[in-house]
């Protein structure tokens, strides 16, 4: 149980310190490639809940990484 604990921290740990240090674009990007298939299956707002974004931010990111490919 200590094992799972401990894990489950320092992946919080990851997530925070990455939301305050990356851009947004990079963050969406690493999300994508962490878990490519739930942009399909779980809602933008909630999306962007997790990343520490409002919708609308995340709306952009998506049409500026989209405008690169």
């Amino acid at each position: 149980m200590r094992l799972l604990i401990t894990g489950a921290y320092i992946a919080l740990q990851r997530r925070l310190t990455s939301n305050i240090s990356l851009p947004a674009e990079e963050r969406y990007t690493r999300f994508t490639e962490t878990y490519p298939d739930i942009t399909q299956r779980v809602p933008q707002h909630m999306i962007a809940s997790y990343m520490g974004l409002t919708p609308e931010t995340l709306s952009r990111v998506r049409k500026k990484i989209a405008y690169r490919r």
